[in-house]
């Protein structure tokens, strides 16, 4: 049994309300961004698994793969890239944003953006991924904003075809990996922490 992202313990009570009654040999997975919810559900401290993030060197490919389109970078951007793969402490998301943002940009745009990425405390990651979001045209942050809140999980062609030129400002916004599609059943998705910006905006 698993249950992705949970937020509250209430959420584990009313799909779980008797974990007696599960067979002995069932395995529960609960994944969740707070410890508290998981131990006020019941889970024992010593089950809680907590996630790290990505090696140097894992970091450092996923960072080149989406600023370069392949796992090391052009010699020029060497340095800048060790310093944004520092900076986004190894978090996957992050990596894989700041490397969409920074693709095809001058070394000048990379310094500047990597200022204010530093300027941002690491656990404030909504207003990491808030760099992004300011890098979109004002059509495209409606855009964004109108997916985290009424289209993750609809059908990609459906949802395009409700703005002018939607199909080049959702790819726009894909390109900067602020959404993603379901390849198997065109579905549009989006990462929780990049839903959870967007319906704070």
């Amino acid at each position: 049994v698993i249950l992705d992202d949970v937020d509250k313990a209430d959420q584990v009570y009313e799909l779980l309300p008797d974990l007696t009654l599960l067979h002995p040999d069932t395995l529960v997975l609960i994944t969740s961004r707070y410890r508290d919810v998981l131990i006020s559900s019941g889970v024992e401290e010593s089950s809680i698994y907590m996630l790290t993030g990505l090696t140097t060197q894992h970091s450092h490919e996923l960072f080149c793969l989406h600023s370069f389109n392949r796992p090391h970078p052009a010699p020029a951007f060497q340095s800048l890239v060790h310093k944004f793969v520092e900076a986004c402490g190894g978090l996957p998301l992050s990596l894989k944003v700041f490397g969409a943002l920074l693709k095809g940009k001058s070394t000048s745009y990379w310094e500047a953006q990597l200022i204010e990425l530093r300027s941002i405390l690491p656990s404030q990651i909504k207003q990491r991924l808030q760099i992004s979001y300011n890098a979109l045209n004002v059509t495209e942050r409606a855009m964004f904003l109108d997916i985290a809140c009424f289209f993750i999980g609809e059908d990609v062609d459906s949802v395009i075809r409700i703005w002018d030129n939607g199909l080049c400002g959702f790819q726009n916004i894909q390109d900067k990996c602020l959404i993603e599609i379901n390849k198997n059943e065109n579905k549009i998705k989006m990462h929780d922490h990049l839903r959870d910006m967007g319906r704070d905006l």
